[in-house]
């Protein structure tokens, strides 16, 4: 009995293959256009990269859980007036080495800085030019940088910390 239930599905596979139109492949290449589509949507949105990369630690709304991680809407204002406070959120390991490219980590920075502090204004925007160089020199000691920033420090953006 088993083999007969075997030999009748081949007969009818062969003969929806041998009518020459494909049973499935229609609608298999639709759903896989669409999850393309979506995916490449979703993907390319600094709300999405932030939830996958960032608020692990940071929590969704960028409280973190200070001291160990910091309160990121806390001081970005300060941060966001120097050159170095600027670098500074390039260059900590968390921004310096997610898997995103440049430009999609300038759009991630420039959605936290609203998100996080609607009530800033004049905020100049990264760019993906400015932080190539920046992110490929990752703070080895960021609690430090941090640190000498909040103690108004004068720090070169690349200063070697």
């Amino acid at each position: 009995l088993q083999q007969s239930r075997l030999q009748q599905s081949r007969l009818q596979h062969s003969q929806s293959s041998a009518s020459g139109k494909p049973r499935w492949p229609g609608r298999l290449g639709t759903a896989i256009f669409l999850s393309m589509f979506v995916s490449t949507t979703v993907l390319a949105d600094p709300r999405y990269d932030y939830l996958l990369h960032c608020a692990g630690c940071h929590l969704e709304n960028g409280a973190g859980a200070p001291p160990e991680v910091p309160d990121m809407r806390a001081d970005m204002a300060r941060f966001l007036e120097s050159e170095a406070g600027r670098a500074y959120f390039v260059r900590v390991p968390g921004s310096a080495q997610v898997p995103i490219d440049d430009q999609a980590l300038a759009e991630l920075l420039n959605w936290m800085v609203p998100a996080f502090r609607p009530d800033l204004t004049g905020f100049q925007p990264f760019d993906a030019q400015t932080i190539a160089p920046l992110r490929r020199k990752p703070l080895k000691d960021p609690l430090r940088f941090r640190k000498l920033l909040l103690n108004d420090q004068p720090l070169r953006p690349d200063a070697d910390l």
